[in-house]
């Protein structure tokens, strides 16, 4: 089942990732907008699971809802990233120590945002996309390990009503 979202409100989201983004799979890297429910996809342990529920949404990025580039190396990542905010990403060392005072930490992407390697950049629309698997898990992203869970879980009541579902 795929499910299709669209809205034209401000918000994305939480782990949505912009178009482009290379989400490892059994066969490698693979662009997140070529993937299909049933496709395999690592995960966290190791473990393979099935793609759930593959999501698009396109909105304004302006403001506190613009959209966080990852510069490649910041956090790990091998490529550029595009990231909604309140997406949650796996750092380690002393980023985790800073922010958590642990070894390893699981952090809004917004935390992280530092005006050199991770920036805001304001776009005036922009299309996202949004893998979920049955339980959240943490799926690679051009090496960086980001938590993915079912966006409703995520979006507030207000948030919930702006979007129209589409199953094909």
């Amino acid at each position: 089942m795929f499910h299709a979202f669209r809205q034209n409100g401000p918000t994305p989201p939480a782990g949505c990732f912009g178009s482009g983004a290379q989400l490892l799979t059994p066969e490698g890297y693979r662009q997140v907008e070529d993937l299909s429910c049933g496709d395999l996809v690592i995960v966290g342990d190791g473990g393979h699971r099935r793609i759930e529920s593959v999501i698009s949404v396109q909105t304004r990025g302006v403001g506190y809802h613009a959209p966080i580039l990852v510069l490649p190396g910041a956090l790990g990542n091998k490529g550029m990233l595009t990231l909604s905010p309140g997406t949650r990403v796996r750092v380690v060392g002393w980023k985790a120590q800073l922010h958590r005072d642990r070894e390893s930490a699981i952090l809004p992407i917004d935390e992280l945002v530092n005006g050199s390697s991770i920036v805001r950049e304001e776009k005036r629309k922009m299309q996202w996309h949004h893998v979920s698997c049955q339980n959240p898990q943490l799926l690679t992203f051009s090496g960086l390990q980001v938590e993915c869970t079912d966006p409703q879980v995520n979006m507030s009541q207000q948030n919930a009503k702006l979007f129209q579902i589409e199953v094909r």
